[in-house]
């Protein structure tokens, strides 16, 4: 065989491509950074998006095929048998997605995702699928900033996790991609570092500040005046009720369940302005511990308890201002 490219690829005497599967799950890893590095840097986003999702996928299911490759194997629709592990290698069946693949490693390896890692996937699971079947707006600068997390965690995952299920010559092939991969997360975390401290002079005279929902940096400035939300580091905005939605629920799972099933919805009403951006448990940069916190009104509150009338709002007392006034005029 020769090699087509130092990515990892090899061409035969036939001319036939074969990207072995670790190998192809570097080549996309290398090529997140070459898209990242691109003169056109829309196109580049766009495809640094592509590859980094491929690449965080096929990493993340290596181990699980080494271990039994029926981990990474799903059911053709509409049956409910797996096909032979021959169909299976020839690329003719379903497997698993990235989701699942998290799942797996946890449940069959005790391999567990770290909860920054996970929040970081998951916008890259999100921003991958507007790519790939809607569309996409976003900053240059959120993409970097999430790229850099998912890069981080894929260094780490592949040191403590993945070498052990490698061959030698495999071994020898990721750490060489591993040397391209760690310039450009070097390049990634001295962007961020370096925007970070450009913008600490406007954070540190600014109102209170959370993690922003979509770059992660904690550089969203609430502002009660204005009544938005803004990141100083990727340009997102929001009003003040859409910053507590996406904060507390940024996908709508849990607003959808309280809607459909009778949950807790994560955003109430403010005991302070009676605006539905109340959240609880939030974590403002700087903060010793989480508070809870509107986004309309800027206010922070002890632990509060909800008003024992039902009504859903927080209440500093056993009932909120407007049920007490319901409940206790009749004795006016």
């Amino acid at each position: 065989m020769s090699r087509i490219s130092d990515l990892g690829g090899f061409m035969n005497k036939k001319n036939d491509v074969h990207f072995p599967l670790i190998h192809n799950g570097m080549d996309y890893l290398v090529t997140v950074g070459e898209a990242l590095r691109a003169v056109d840097q829309a196109r580049g986003m766009k495809y640094a998006v592509l590859s980094l999702y491929a690449a965080t996928e096929l990493l993340l299911k290596w181990p699980l095929m080494q271990q039994d490759w029926r981990l990474v194997a799903l059911p053709h629709p509409n049956e409910t048998e797996l096909c032979g592990e021959q169909e299976f290698r020839g690329g003719h069946c379903p497997s698993i997605g990235l989701g699942q693949a998290r799942q797996r490693l946890r449940d069959e390896l005790d391999i567990k995702v770290p909860g920054p890692a996970k929040k970081a996937i998951d916008h890259l699971i999100q921003h991958r699928n507007r790519l790939q079947h809607f569309e996409m707006t976003a900053q240059v600068e959120m993409v970097k900033a999430r790229t850099e997390k998912v890069l981080s965690f894929l260094l780490d995952f592949v040191h403590d996790h993945l070498r052990r299920f490698l061959d030698p010559s495999q071994t020898e092939h990721v750490d060489e991609q591993l040397a391209v991969v760690r310039d450009v997360l070097h390049e990634m975390e001295t962007f961020v570092a370096t925007r970070m401290q450009l913008l600490q002079s406007r954070l540190q005279g600014a109102g209170p500040v959370v993690e922003c929902p979509e770059c992660g940096q904690g550089a969203a400035v609430v502002d009660a005046y204005e009544t938005t939300t803004r990141c100083l580091f990727c340009h997102s905005s929001w009003d003040s009720e859409a910053a507590a939605r996406v904060y507390a629920d940024p996908w709508g799972i849990a607003s959808y369940e309280a809607g459909k099933q009778g949950g807790d919805d994560p955003v109430l009403n403010c005991p302070e302005c009676d605006l539905r951006t109340f959240v609880r448990d939030v974590k403002l940069v700087g903060a010793v511990s989480p508070v809870d916190f509107c986004f309309n009104c800027a206010e922070q509150f002890a632990t509060m308890g909800l008003c024992h009338n039902g009504c859903g709002t927080p209440a500093r007392e056993d009932f909120c201002p407007e049920c007490h006034g319901i409940l206790f005029s009749r004795f006016d």
